[in-house]
């Protein structure tokens, strides 16, 4: 076995304490189950895809905007470009796009 050591705060030394009172775990036996409860869930994480994670953390559809802006992003990036830098609609069609 591979032992550690570890720095915690007092709070997270209170709540060991605690919890070896109440089970008679000793600290080894709690600081194993919540590594092993931590690791599963990193798994558990680590497999959703993600747009399950996004969809889980409240991502998707947590904002507004134009309904067809995915079709039409390009335009709309170059609208606002335009718009920041203060060039007037007919310019960008003098350029030369060959």
């Amino acid at each position: 076995m591979t032992r550690i050591n570890a720095r915690i705060d007092p709070e997270l030394a209170e709540k060991i304490e605690r919890i070896r009172a109440a089970t008679n775990a000793s600290t080894t036996e709690i600081v194993r189950a919540a590594l092993e409860a931590y690791y599963a869930r990193f798994e558990s994480d680590q497999r959703l895809a993600p747009h399950a994670v996004f969809e889980a953390e409240g991502f998707i559809g947590c904002a507004d905007g134009e309904a067809e802006l995915s079709s039409r992003y390009k335009e709309a990036l170059a609208c606002s470009l335009r718009t920041k830098l203060k060039i007037p609609d007919d310019a960008s069609d003098r350029h030369d796009h060959r």
